[in-house]
């Protein structure tokens, strides 16, 4: 991956859903959520310049890059043999580990979730009622919200703590009466700016998700509690009789609960089973003791979970079939869990 075109996908993972080759050029099909599917050269698919760049430091790159030798002879050896075989359990965890780390489906998952979080705040503070309510409530529940920085504020300037203590006593007691006169105000300033900032420079929010992911990628491409959790799964190949694709996600997760596949395993998930697409009719799958997998509809979940495209190694009809279902369920927080954060956080 030397260079300034960095695969978000491992081109050796890639490899494995060629549709044919040309020398050693390999060439697979990618199905977009809308259009026409086409087929293309695997160096032109799930690359972007510069991705893993930060500070214009090619660390992250270097690091992947790196570490892609041993994760490629994993691979190797899984569709050679076909299973497992001596593979350790700690090696296969790390591979799942930074595939869900290293992605731009997860990227723009966080892009995503900020400007929903920013839109939702902003929405919020506009409806003048619920705004005042959250304020008063605030400050009757933990007066030290508004409490504390004047205290903090008269200490800078200088007044000694007995001063402090006795303005602080004076005042309190109008803070409300102030605050309930400024907050219209003020909401209206912040609203507008946070408007201002997502219609003008949403490359803001962009900016922010790739410094997250890049700083996580330089402490480790690897998490390592994602390793330890991934490494107490019991691992298999598994075999497909009708062929699978492989999503700009890499690796699904079954977990569960109501829904069953996801792309990205957080702390309250029940995590069953974890899915690395390997080729058209071969899966990695690392799941809990006493699960027993049954994947039969895991194409549909790669699908779903991919949030731009898959690729696939042909253009058939059922590939077209399983089209319409991509970004079904590639949001890694989704609609409903935003609105609960924000109403708990706001009813606070």
């Amino acid at each position: 991956m030397v260079g300034t075109r960095h695969h978000v996908i491992p081109r050796f993972l890639l490899r494995g859903f060629a549709s044919h080759t040309s020398g050693d050029e390999a060439y697979a099909w990618v199905f977009r959520a809308s259009g026409q599917p086409f087929n293309t050269n695997i160096k032109n698919i799930a690359v972007e310049g510069h991705f893993y760049t930060h500070d214009n430091r090619p660390d992250v790159d270097d690091s992947i890059t790196s570490a892609e030798g041993s994760m490629a002879e994993i691979v190797g050896k899984l569709r050679e043999l076909r299973s497992v075989g001596n593979i350790s359990h700690a090696a296969l965890a790390e591979f799942i580990a930074h595939l869900e780390a290293r992605t731009r489906h997860l990227r723009t998952n966080f892009e995503l979730i900020a400007d929903a979080v920013l839109s939702r705040t902003v929405a919020f503070i506009e409806d003048n009622d619920a705004f005042k309510r959250f304020v008063l409530a605030r400050f009757e529940s933990e007066p030290e919200w508004l409490v504390g920085p004047l205290r903090d504020e008269l200490r800078k300037r200088g007044i000694p703590d007995g001063s402090t203590e006795w303005l602080v006593s004076m005042v309190q007691p109008h803070l409300p009466a102030f605050v309930e006169s400024m907050m219209l105000r003020l909401a209206a300033d912040f609203t507008s700016a946070m408007r201002h900032m997502m219609e003008e420079r949403p490359d803001m929010l962009l900016a922010a998700a790739r410094n997250g992911q890049l700083r996580a990628l330089e402490q480790t491409i690897a998490p390592e509690l994602k390793v330890a959790q991934y490494s107490n799964l019991t691992y298999d190949v598994l075999h497909f009789p009708e062929p699978l694709p492989l999503g700009d996600s890499a690796v699904v997760f079954e977990i569960g609960g109501t829904r069953r596949y996801t792309s990205f395993i957080s702390a309250d998930d029940n995590l069953l089973a974890a899915y690395l697409p390997l080729t058209p009719t071969l899966a990695l799958c690392g799941h809990t003791a006493g699960f027993h997998p049954n994947p039969l509809d895991l194409p549909s979940a790669v699908a779903s979970c991919s949030l731009e495209y898959f690729v696939a190694a042909e253009d058939s009809t059922r590939f077209y079939s399983l089209q319409p279902l991509i970004s079904q369920l590639s949001n890694i927080i989704d609609e409903a869990t935003i609105e609960k954060l924000l109403y708990e956080a706001f009813e606070r």
